[in-house]
């Protein structure tokens, strides 16, 4: 689980979204549209190599739109089930 993370709202380039260019400072992208969690972009994702190569591609291209959202508190079972049902590709606890 990633406690850190880049928060970045749609339409974003990627040199702006990105932080470090080296493989300790890649993290997870929270991609925001309207004020609400739109997606995200895991930091083991393409986003990295892209940002060097094409910076100025938007973050949107990246985003996993099938998300989870949790709560701290929720029962992982309940959290699972819903994964399955919705066929989530990730999830962000809040």
């Amino acid at each position: 689980m990633e406690q850190t993370f880049v928060l970045a709202e749609a339409g974003t380039i990627l040199k702006k979204a990105v932080f470090g260019e080296n493989g300790e400072d890649q993290r997870a992208v929270v991609v925001a549209r309207d004020g609400k969690i739109a997606g995200l972009i895991p930091p083991r994702s393409k986003l990295w190599l892209q940002s060097r190569n094409n910076p100025e591609k938007l973050v949107d291209e990246f985003v996993e739109p099938r998300l989870l959202i949790c709560r701290e508190f929720d029962l992982l079972s309940r959290a699972l089930a819903r994964w399955k049902r919705h066929k989530c590709d990730a999830a962000i606890v809040v």
